[in-house]
């Protein structure tokens, strides 16, 4: 076991000891593939002049057939009078097609369909994301002109707001585009007066804390930090897949390879945050985004706590997965992470919560008294079943992970074919891979207040005050904390070997004993 860890540490501890409020209570790598040679995937086959686009998008079926059977992607970058017919292999990206048509108008900062697409504009500024989606169609898209970047902070008016997406108790949820780089972002926006009101100035600044020291594939990813004179801003990576209950309510129940997907992902972002000595404490299907590859990123860190070896005693999460140890006032720490995972797991494969019922007295009670119980006639196997109960002991010092921890429960015999490296390099195939034309979290827009909203936040008239001192944060200007960060994830990436090399020698080991019994 690696034993030497970081100053990202030290960093959360000092913003920890900043904080002077304590809240009681509360409302319920990705490895990019390097890619040495564009030109063998984009093939620019021709430049076409002073076409109309009713001709180009008249192809007939024979030609559609010919170009699907070549497995080639047709996309028209249309410039001025001009409209450039580019045909790219299979395999092409959408950095090769931006690269493409930088070769015509070198000064474009991306690309968006001339029908402003937003569900197609979106994936247009992932990187490195396959083209192959729009095999079958003809898409036209022209350069968005690059701006100079400017050394002020950046603020509300470098963004254009598109729509509400997610109205929370004391939030809102925006897409959002920023005005230099044409990227996408969620912006969600607290109202201080709210803040005030149910006092929980301690959470908001706890998240914006978390949220600036970690970096990882699986949680999801602060872009801005911003206090405006009556509001306070966080602008996160944007999931256009929306969140596990997504899913979970489409599909009802989860086989176990589904869930599986879904916990060992979350498990190895968790593993990063208890490495940071973090205790998530609000593990639930919707605060597990899910991006438009199919893949999750953990989000909502408000009630998550920086502790290092001492116990916890705040109150706070939702009621269904809440662990004895902290109706009972116990005290809690890394151990309630594994009994909310349990649930978790349990719901996936069966549907709803444990313990649950309507009323919340009796989720308590059942949660304190209750032996975990499964459906008659199940399917699930012996080996999930004896993981989710050893997950819901309602002793936390004798429940599973009680002494290696999240390695620990990755040791269990339903975990036992796992490649851990795949999965933290995202390399396994998600079982649920959302619609880029349709994605989930732009079906829904909530427009009651929005405009009042907007105006109030660009009223440059607007008086307020000021709630917390360097609240502002840029990702892409603290140097400091990003090296910091990658510091941590090679020694996270190394344990993460060290516990895969383990697991792929007893595979092995039970390989080669089956062959021999043979």
């Amino acid at each position: 076991m690696i034993q030497k860890k970081t100053k990202a540490l030290q960093t959360i501890v000092n913003y920890r000891n900043t904080s002077k409020k304590r809240f009681q209570q509360s409302p319920s790598m990705k490895k990019l593939d390097k890619s040495s040679n564009h030109s063998n995937f984009s093939l620019r086959i021709k430049t076409q002049q002073s076409i109309s686009p009713k001709a180009i998008q008249k192809t007939s079926e024979s030609q559609m057939d010919e170009l699907q059977n070549k497995s080639t992607i047709q996309i028209v970058f249309q410039h001025e009078e001009k409209l450039h017919n580019f045909l790219f292999a299979y395999e092409a990206t959408t950095d090769q097609l931006l690269q493409q048509a930088r070769k015509i108008v070198p000064t474009i900062s991306a690309l968006v369909t001339t029908n402003s697409n937003l569900a197609i504009d979106y994936y247009l500024q992932l990187q490195n994301q396959k083209l192959s989606v729009f095999q079958g169609r003809i898409i036209t898209v022209q350069g968005v002109p690059g701006l100079l970047a400017l050394k002020s902070k950046t603020g509300l008016r470098d963004f254009i707001f598109i729509k509400c997406i997610g109205v929370g108790g004391f939030s809102r949820v925006y897409l959002v585009k920023k005005k230099q780089s044409s990227r996408f972002y969620a912006m969600k926006i607290i109202d201080k007066k709210i803040i005030i009101e149910k006092k929980i100035e301690n959470i908001i600044e706890n998240e914006r804390n978390i949220l600036a020291v970690t970096q990882h594939p699986f949680l999801n990813k602060l872009e801005y930090a911003l206090e405006c004179p009556n509001h306070l801003i966080f602008i996160t990576e944007f999931c256009a897949g929306g969140d596990l209950l997504y899913y979970l309510q489409k599909y009802h129940v989860f086989t176990e390879t589904q869930a599986r997907f879904y916990i060992v992902e979350f498990i190895l972002g968790l593993i990063y945050l208890h490495q940071l000595d973090i205790i998530y404490r609000d593990i639930k299907p919707e605060n597990i985004l899910i991006d438009i590859t199919g893949h999750i990123q953990i989000a909502d860190f408000g009630l998550a706590k920086p502790t290092r070896n001492e116990y916890a005693y705040s109150f706070c999460g939702s009621p269904e997965y809440m662990a004895p140890e902290m109706l009972t006032n116990q005290g809690h720490n890394q151990q309630l992470d594994h009994y909310c995972l349990g649930v978790l797991l349990y719901e996936l494969v069966v549907g709803q919560p444990p313990f649950y019922s309507e009323d919340i007295n009796k989720i308590y009670e059942n949660i304190i008294l209750k032996e975990v119980e499964f459906p008659k006639n199940n399917t699930l196997s012996n080996e999930i079943k004896d993981l989710i109960v050893r997950l819901l002991d309602k002793d936390q010092k004798s429940r599973i992970g009680h002494q290696g921890g999240l390695l620990e429960i990755l040791d269990h015999k339903w975990f036992e074919n796992v490649d851990l490296i795949k999965f933290l390099y995202r390399k396994v195939t998600p079982p649920f891979q959302p619609d880029i034309f349709k994605p989930p979290a732009l079906l829904k827009e909530y427009k009651d207040g929005d405009l009042d909203l907007i105006r109030r936040l660009l009223d440059r008239n607007v008086q307020g005050t000021t709630m917390f001192q360097n609240f502002y944060y840029d990702q892409s200007v603290e140097l400091d904390i990003r090296l910091e960060q990658q510091k941590f994830l090679k020694f996270y990436h190394q344990l993460i070997e060290q516990q895969n090399s383990k697991m792929q020698r007893r595979q092995k080991i039970k390989f080669m004993r089956k062959s021999r019994l043979v």
